[in-house]
């Protein structure tokens, strides 16, 4: 199972690894083009996208990818059905939350980034990279992913050439996504996806109900939402407590540890679907195959830390300048949240392939709690490397409760 698991990744992590570096690159571009506070501004409104886009998926994707893993008989027809309700709730969203900036009465500059960068939710939640996985197409699948970053970097090195140009950002972006999108229906050709064959999608969404399927992601979106707080809520904060400049300075090291997360990443979502098909046919070969991908990535994630750790300043400087070296310290500690991260993202996938996401979504909403209020606590008194500690300790914390309870239930 593990080859299989790896076949079916060589081709995700091929495309997530370019897509990656892309993003890496672009971190760097915009950190040096746009300078520390502007790219703050950016960093801030990107975070906030990220609880966007979570809360307009609702958790349906995942639930996609499982429902076609498991062998559903209308796969084919799922994803229209699944995207039309995804598209209708990011859109509700989108105006909530820009209704809720306004009522916050924020700058000028501030407001325009901020609304411009969450629309870009809307072209994204049309982007269908996991109906392809759900359905095997890895090759279409490993291309939306590459694609997207890459059309947003030409277009960063077109739009934006200084902090003047920070509204180029979130338009390059949309354009990205929407250029994805329209590329994402093409590949999927084969599925139903226009004129009358949306029919097949309104019946598959009629046949299951609505309802029953916001309430399966239901789960799965708080557990991501809780994931995505404790990644990213120290971001929020910083930008409320300490500024533009000091989220840029933080963002910047979170970017460089973003590299290593994002290759487990890859190898997670490949093997979400062959842990499913394992539950049903053999669950105690499922729990072997999780010690053995966890005992490899706990390895691997403490060979990362302790390279980031020892040459966290030179890399600070060689990505971003003179200008960030303030930063280097915080990727210092940042660096051991790899490997509890890594540890943390395999489990997480073994628990709702087992389908334990109720049990597993209160593990993530108490970690989540906790950063939140640790955060409150230590930015002001410690600054940007109050966050680092606290996002180290909140993986830490997830990985016991995880241990000491959600191993439990799988034995």
């Amino acid at each position: 199972m593990l080859r299989r698991i790896a076949r079916q990744s060589l081709v995700l992590f091929t495309g997530e690894a370019f897509s990656r570096l892309v993003l890496f690159a672009t971190t760097v571009y915009l950190a040096r083009t746009l300078g520390p506070s502007s790219f703050g501004l950016v960093t801030f409104a990107q975070a906030l996208l990220g609880y966007v886009m979570l809360a307009g998926d609702w958790g349906l994707a995942t639930y996609g990818v499982r429902a076609t893993a498991a062998g559903d008989a209308d796969a084919r027809t799922a994803w229209l059905g699944i995207a039309r309700m995804r598209g209708v709730t990011t859109l509700a969203v989108v105006l909530v939350t820009a209704a809720l900036v306004l009522a916050t009465r924020p700058d000028p500059l501030t407001r325009n980034v901020v609304l411009a960068t969450i629309a870009c939710a809307l072209p994204a939640a049309a982007v269908p990279d996991w109906a392809c996985r759900g359905l095997g197409r890895m090759t279409a699948a490993a291309t939306l992913l590459a694609l997207q970053p890459a059309l947003a970097l030409v277009a960063f090195v077109l739009v934006v050439h200084g902090p003047g140009q920070v509204l180029g950002v979130p338009a390059a972006r949309f354009g990205a996504a929407l250029a994805t999108a329209a590329l994402g229906c093409v590949l999927l050709r084969g599925v139903p996806y226009a004129g009358r064959d949306a029919v097949a999608g309104e019946r598959w969404l009629d046949t299951r109900g609505r309802r029953p399927l916001l309430a399966a992601g239901t789960l799965l979106l708080l557990t991501n939402l809780s994931v995505l707080a404790y990644n990213s809520a120290d971001q929020l904060l910083l930008k409320g407590m300490l500024g533009d400049r000091a989220t840029g300075l933080y963002g910047s090291a979170y970017r460089v540890i973003q590299l290593p997360l994002a290759a487990l990443y890859t190898l997670t979502a490949s093997a979400l679907p062959a842990l499913v098909r394992l539950e049903s046919d053999d669950p105690a070969r499922a729990r072997a195959t999780t010690r053995r991908l966890t005992l490899l990535a706990g390895t691997a994630g403490i060979a990362v830390a302790l390279a980031l750790w020892v040459l966290r300043v030179p890399v600070v400087h060689l990505l971003y300048g003179d200008a960030y070296l303030e930063a280097a310290p915080v990727l210092g500690v940042l660096a051991f949240a790899v490997p509890l991260d890594f540890l943390v993202s395999v489990k997480g996938t073994a628990y709702i392939a087992a389908g334990l996401e109720r049990t597993a979504a209160w593990c993530a909403g108490l970690g989540a709690v906790a950063n939140v209020a640790a955060n409150l606590v230590f930015i002001p008194r410690y600054g940007m490397l109050g966050a680092a500690w606290v996002t180290l300790g909140t993986y830490a914390l997830l990985w016991l409760l995880y241990t000491g309870i959600l191993d439990r239930r799988l034995r």
